[in-house]
């Protein structure tokens, strides 16, 4: 779930979606339904298929998001990916295997980087978990 819900303001009927409970497809079928219940509005079909209200969605919710790489998404609903850190030379810290000095950080994959779950030795090449 993207911070704030997947809120969107429907050019076409002027409705705004904004609950925080709503997940990606739900919205899109929302959108959807709406928009065909108001078909004098627009006269073209593509305003109605679900490939196109998903990347109007996936748009709408990226800017309001100031295209942040974890919740921008090319229509689809957004996964959290890991983002490709890179590895951090750690000083003061000694491998348990070899008593090498020069380690890098192991970083997170579930959490997108934000957690340091251990250190990888340069030296003896062997992981020293936290």
């Amino acid at each position: 779930m993207l911070p704030g819900g997947y809120v969107f303001h429907d050019p076409i009927t002027g409705k705004t979606y904004s609950d925080r409970h709503t997940l990606f497809p739900g919205r899109v079928i929302e959108i959807i339904r709406d928009r065909k219940a108001n078909s004098r509005l627009f006269t073209d079909n593509r305003f109605i298929d679900p490939t196109h209200v998903a990347h109007e969605l996936s748009v709408q919710n990226c800017t309001r998001l100031k295209n942040n790489p974890l919740h921008c998404t090319n229509g689809l609903p957004p996964v959290n990916q890991p983002v490709d850190v890179p590895a951090v030379v750690v000083k003061g810290r000694t491998c348990r295997y070899c008593g090498g000095t020069e380690m890098t950080e192991i970083i997170c994959q579930v959490c997108s980087g934000r957690k340091v779950t251990g250190y990888h030795c340069v030296k003896c090449g062997k992981d020293n978990k936290k």
